[in-house]
């Protein structure tokens, strides 16, 4: 049975009508001899506590070991763990624990419960009613460790991914056109003229004449003018992205032996549930197999709600089988 110790589950939430005794001081009922202190609890599949992982102390070699949890009993208002019928040096004979619960295997609590021999049953020795008889009762039976999980939470960020720049370099480019041009030519015509049709005065010497001639020459001026504009928009596109994590969960692995045995000491309470004149009738006669399981099951009742008269051994109220 794979068992773990609490401090593997750092989530996880502490019945309220449990005490978590991590720390107390560990001591013996019949001497008040220190023994130790509680360093951790290990736990059933099933959330419930089987042992006290109990730090023996020693300066130079620690030694640990894994007390049953109905071996002792819880005293919250002292902050100490009484230990029931033991003394010092018989819990130093418990089979050493390393730290690790995944090594305690049926071997490892064979060697556990020769210890004790035959002063307790199994069921008591693993009774977590028993020790937390005088703070919960009957409740304590009950309580449980809540498992937790991890869950993966996606969220989002922005975070800026790239940039893009845009900007103006200046090239020449080397342009020819064909510009028409006009200019003015001179002809020279010669034409006879008889001296009767020309009348006018004449005289001999030098003379010129100047006649301008035009021409268009060609003009080159350079002026900026707008050709093209460019324009930067932004859009947000949305796209899938797979995300990957691996997440922790606690499971709660139910022992159907320990089921079958809680269940069993439920009908064995309810076969010895006669109360008042008929109980007091029936443990006077103890007359069959029904009669020693009710008195089974008076007794393993003052043992859970804290009667004092069964601390140990008979009282009035068990039945003698």
């Amino acid at each position: 049975m794979p068992y773990s110790s609490l401090s593997q589950h750092r989530n996880v939430q502490f019945p309220a009508e449990l005490a978590d005794v991590r720390g107390y001081e560990v001591r013996t009922r019949d001497d008040d001899d220190k023994v130790g202190r509680v360093d951790d609890l290990i736990c059933s599949p099933d959330g419930s506590i089987r042992y006290l992982d109990v730090d023996l102390g020693g300066f130079f070699n620690t030694r640990h070991v894994a007390l049953p949890i109905g071996a002792a009993q819880v005293d919250r208002a002292n902050d100490v763990v009484w230990v029931m019928g033991m003394t010092k040096d018989q819990i130093k004979a418990l089979p050493e624990y390393t730290g690790d619960a995944g090594l305690i295997d049926d071997g490892y609590e064979s060697r556990t419960r020769g210890v004790y021999g035959s002063q307790a049953a199994d069921r008591d020795l693993y009774d977590q009613g028993r020790f937390y008889a005088a703070r919960g009762g009957e409740g304590a039976r009950e309580a449980r460790l809540v498992l937790s999980e991890e869950q993966l939470s996606v969220g989002k960020r922005q975070v800026q991914a790239g940039e893009v720049g845009i900007r103006k370099t200046v090239e020449t480019e080397h342009v020819r056109e064909s510009v028409p041009l006009m200019r003015e030519e001179v002809t020279i015509e010669r034409h006879p003229v008889s001296a009767d049709a020309y009348r006018g005065d004449l005289d001999i010497g030098e003379d010129e004449i100047r006649v301008p001639l035009m021409r268009e020459e060609a003009v080159v001026e350079k002026r900026v003018v707008p050709t093209e504009e460019v324009v930067l928009r932004k859009q947000a596109v949305t796209e899938q992205q797979e995300v990957e994590a691996d997440l922790r969960r606690e499971r709660a692995v139910v022992d159907d032996a320990a089921v079958r045995t809680r269940q069993g000491l439920a009908g064995t309470r309810v076969v010895g549930g006669a109360s008042g004149a008929s109980a007091a009738a029936d443990r006077a006669t103890n007359s069959g197999p029904a009669d020693r399981l009710a008195g089974r099951a008076d007794d393993l009742k003052d043992r859970v709600d804290g009667n004092p008269a069964s601390r140990p051994g008979p009282d009035a109220t068990d039945r003698r089988i």
